[in-house]
């Protein structure tokens, strides 16, 4: 088996982190939301709020895991590699994996608009588009790591 490039890598630790990062904040989301009591306007407000704190939760997780991955390589390389500096190859890479994110986000954002207006349970409804989220971005890093594999 051939050893990873750090750019082959990115993506993998990208998605690792993606899913430990939802899975915690899934649970602690439910576990909150187990405990509260909520009519039907405060749970709309209480899932509404949970989209908007997920979105800068994957934010700061991916700034970590970056720093984190820039130290270790790094210290075992001896080089200091940047992640923002991508040549074309990279950001033809970027963009398709981007493409794909949002095919999937779509298709997961007409579901959730297609639960709520045929009035399936709230708590279902904002779960399709918690997990849209996760799918769409899971399916970014799997793109993003077979196009480098794979030369596009």
């Amino acid at each position: 088996m051939e050893k990873l490039s750090l750019a082959e890598k990115r993506p993998i630790f990208s998605l690792l982190t993606t899913i430990i990062t939802f899975a915690a904040y899934y649970w602690y989301v439910t576990e909150l939301y187990i405990e509260k009591t909520l009519t039907v306007q405060t749970e709309i407000e209480f899932w509404s709020a949970v989209i908007l704190i997920l979105i800068p939760v994957f934010v700061v997780s991916k700034i970590i895991l970056m720093i984190v991955l820039t130290i270790i390589n790094t210290i075992i390389t001896g080089e200091e590699t940047r992640f923002d500096k991508l040549d074309e190859f990279g950001k033809l890479i970027d963009i398709k994996a981007t493409r794909n994110f949002y095919h999937v986000f779509i298709v997961g954002f007409l579901l959730f608009l297609n639960s709520l207006a045929f009035s399936f349970n709230i708590f279902i409804s904002f779960n399709i588009i918690l997990f849209t989220i996760l799918i769409s971005a899971i399916i970014a890093d799997l793109s993003e790591f077979y196009y480098m594999r794979s030369g596009v």
